[in-house]
């Protein structure tokens, strides 16, 4: 009866090996976010509140744009959705964005890929920032904005695909 441990054995490994070559096509994301208030471009936000920012290290090293398209609000917290835009020297990301700032100024947001260029063309992933309201130094100057992490996955759902 050697032949079922034999093709369990073999099998596990055949799954195992396969999850490793997917996990390897993700690439963890773990670093810093910092924004400030900036007037819009036209049509980039209904609501009239757009952040740039910059992204320290890592493979989203480089800056940062967002526009609100919705917000609502009570006395305690305010929901907003918008669409964030990270621009590497590799290509853009651009990303759903939805979050949760609440009165005593600490935010929450979950990101989901959309789309993106270069490097980040054929991506999937979701990332979590959080952080807090504060003021940001921009070139000596104190500018209401955000500090905060930035953490998740991405991942390529189509390596072997070549643009023709």
């Amino acid at each position: 009866m050697r032949p079922l441990p034999t093709a369990v054995s073999a099998l596990a490994i055949a799954l195992l090996s396969s999850g490793v070559v997917r996990a390897e096509q993700c690439r963890p994301i773990d670093t810093t976010i910092v924004t400030w208030f900036t007037p819009c471009a036209p049509n980039e936000s209904p609501v009239g509140f757009c952040t740039q920012g910059v992204i320290a290290s890592g493979l989203l090293a480089g800056t940062t744009r967002f526009g609100v398209q919705t917000m609502t609000g009570s006395d305690s917290v305010t929901t907003y959705s918008g669409i964030l835009t990270i621009t590497t020297k590799s290509g853009r990301l651009r990303l759903n964005d939805y979050g949760i700032l609440t009165a005593k100024g600490k935010f929450s947001e979950l990101e989901q890929v959309v789309s993106g260029t270069g490097r980040f063309k054929h991506l999937t992933g979701m990332l979590v920032s959080q952080g807090v309201q504060t003021l940001v130094d921009v070139n000596g100057t104190l500018i209401p904005g955000f500090q905060g992490t930035l953490i998740g996955s991405l991942c390529h759902f189509n390596q072997g695909h070549h643009d023709e």
